[in-house]
């Protein structure tokens, strides 16, 4: 006599028993508590944290967007400077927003090529921090297209100016096994989130908090609780559990194995630093669904699930050569506001919100970083990196779904703005 209300009933619901709900169950004794573990689930937290190299590792239930919201939340106080690498996800830039932090950005190098956000230089973070004194620094590695920044180099300028470090390593959670480049987890960062389900045998919406600093895990847990639901999926949480428990069994052996099946792709895709972000010319690749087409290349996403059949019949189908589009990178920007400091907005059209204060977030997804941020002024480089995306068929969204013909602005009605 306890929730879920289905029952189990495959009899009166038989479509329950084609997603597993017989593993649907909640905290029932014996089941354990994944928001307060004492019992399975504390042992899932433990062989996680040695296996990644943390002080503490919490699975999640939410996606790498929990483990981001948790994570700064955890690392800031209301009102804090910031700095954020501007390829970072919408979470990062959510996070800011809802605890009024004042962030200004690191803008990483941009591929000649691709057109694309690379790597954030630890230059770049120590130019960045010798201007601006900031609690926290958040950096993604790898990105979408497999680049990985040096965290080593980026923690030790960070912890030297007095800043924390959360790497949003979502991409990444492959990193350190088998033959990988070596994970953010061990290479100093304070917190690191990594998505289960992108590369490891896990479902999706899992994911897992790394734990590497001082902060007493009873906070962390805490921040977790804030945005985590209270009534977790089990079906989730034991796919976290089984998959935790593989990875310390298989993980290095299936790793490495991937990694020599990828070596079929060596001057087939674009040289990057992770090679389960395949990167390969726009071409007809007959009957492949891509993880990401963009104007000039597509991203093949590679996954321990794959095998090497899987691998060299994809590998068959390459041979095209890529031809550089003129890069299409969000510009630079000057803000007039913060996004927590905006009340009311209106649609514009888009070719008259020139000068305009941008009320809303428009972003491409994937990856899902933002364009244009809340409280920026829209300039005619935006307005131009907007219309070149969508031309090109990429899959531009807004907060207000007001494209692509118009922009949500700050009115001129909200007496905030200046």
């Amino acid at each position: 006599m306890y929730m879920p209300g289905h029952k189990r009933n495959f009899e009166k619901f038989p479509w329950l028993r084609n997603i597993g709900i017989d593993l649907d169950i909640t905290e029932i004794t014996g089941a354990d508590n994944f928001n307060d573990p004492e019992g399975a689930f504390a042992e899932t937290e433990a062989i996680a944290a040695e296996l990644w190299g943390s002080r503490h590792s919490f699975p999640l239930v939410g996606g790498s967007t929990v483990g981001i919201l948790a994570a700064v939340y955890a690392l800031t106080e209301r009102g804090d400077s910031v700095l954020i690498g501007r390829n970072c996800h919408r979470s990062v830039y959510s996070a800011a927003e809802l605890l009024k932090l004042r962030a200004d950005y690191i803008y990483p190098e941009t591929d000649p090529v691709l057109g694309c956000y690379t790597r954030v230089t630890s230059e770049s973070v120590r130019a960045a921090l010798s201007k601006k004194c900031a609690s926290l620094v958040v950096i993604t590695s790898p990105t979408y297209e497999g680049f990985i920044s040096d965290v080593s180099a980026i923690a030790e300028v960070c912890h030297a100016h007095g800043a924390r470090l959360l790497v949003d390593e979502a991409h990444g959670a492959h990193l350190g096994f088998g033959g990988f480049p070596e994970s953010a987890v061990r290479c100093g960062a304070d917190m690191v989130v990594q998505s289960l389900h992108k590369t490891l045998p896990c479902p999706t919406q899992t994911a897992i908090l790394h734990l590497c600093c001082d902060i007493p895990v009873s906070s962390a847990r805490r921040s977790i609780a804030v945005f985590q639901s209270s009534s977790p999926s089990y079906m989730l949480t034991y796919g976290i559990d089984q998959c935790v428990r593989y990875m310390a069994e298989r993980g290095d052996a299936d790793c490495a194995a991937l990694l020599e099946n990828l070596r079929l792709f060596k001057g087939l895709a674009y040289p990057n630093d992770d090679p389960t972000k395949i990167v390969l010319p726009r071409g007809d690749y007959e009957n492949v669904e891509f993880e990401m087409t963009a104007p000039g290349y597509v991203i093949a996403y590679a996954g321990l699930g794959d095998t090497e059949k899987s691998l060299c019949t994809l590998a068959q189908k390459c041979g095209y050569e890529f031809s550089p589009l003129e890069a299409i990178v969000t510009p630079k920007i000057k803000r007039a506001v913060y996004p927590f400091e905006i009340r009311l907005t209106e649609p514009v059209p888009l070719d008259s919100a020139e000068g305009r204060i941008a009320g809303e977030y428009v972003w491409c997804y994937p990856p899902g970083s933002p364009i244009i941020v809340p409280g920026e002024i829209v300039t005619r480089e935006t307005i131009d990196c907007i219309k070149a995306l969508i031309s090109r068929k990429m899959r531009v969204s807004s907060t207000e779904k007001a494209l692509p013909g118009a922009i949500y602005c700050a009115s001129s009605l909200d007496k905030r703005i200046k």
